[in-house]
């Protein structure tokens, strides 16, 4: 899965807004290339479990559907512990052709990892953090600042580097 930095920034925006719970949306696009984030309201307001407002994941739905996109991931923060999918996590993993998006905010930089969840099996999906935006201005000009956000992939431990 691709993203742009911006949708990345904007996902971890929304976790640290709605710490101490635990924040949710959804991802959409076209392939495995990210377009949009969607926030969304957490139900719960639990600062371990989420459900997304049925209203709001509805319209968003019904957006995806009208921009002829498809629903690319589910995404939930875990303000207090790692970006892993915890138990309940898999149990209510009701989209199992959808990857499961999770931000860690529990120490240092957020971490920002993907599962795919079937059949109570979880299997990490590679996520790419892009530049801020595509188009001619996407390409960064600094070659160690490319290794380095290049280093950080391989690690699967994803964190933004600019090129600044």
């Amino acid at each position: 899965m691709f993203l742009t930095g911006a949708i990345y920034q904007a996902m971890v925006g929304h976790a640290r807004s709605a710490a101490p719970n635990e924040a949710c949306g959804i991802v959409a696009g076209m392939k495995e290339k990210v377009l949009k984030f969607y926030p969304a309201s957490n139900r719960e307001a639990s600062p371990t479990h989420y459900l997304l407002e049925p209203a709001e994941q509805f319209e968003i739905f019904r957006e995806v559907e009208e921009r002829g996109w498809g629903l690319l991931g589910i995404f939930h923060s875990h303000p207090e512990a790692s970006a892993f999918p915890s138990q309940q996590d898999i149990e209510m993993a009701y989209y199992p052709d959808l990857i499961h998006l999770i931000v860690s905010l529990r120490k240092g930089p957020p971490e920002l990892r993907g599962f795919w969840i079937r059949g109570g099996k979880v299997v990490e999906e590679e996520i790419q953090i892009g530049p801020e935006t595509e188009g001619e201005n996407s390409t960064c000009d600094n070659p160690k600042r490319v290794a380095d956000h290049k280093a950080l992939l391989r690690k699967d431990r994803l964190a933004m580097t600019d090129c600044n």
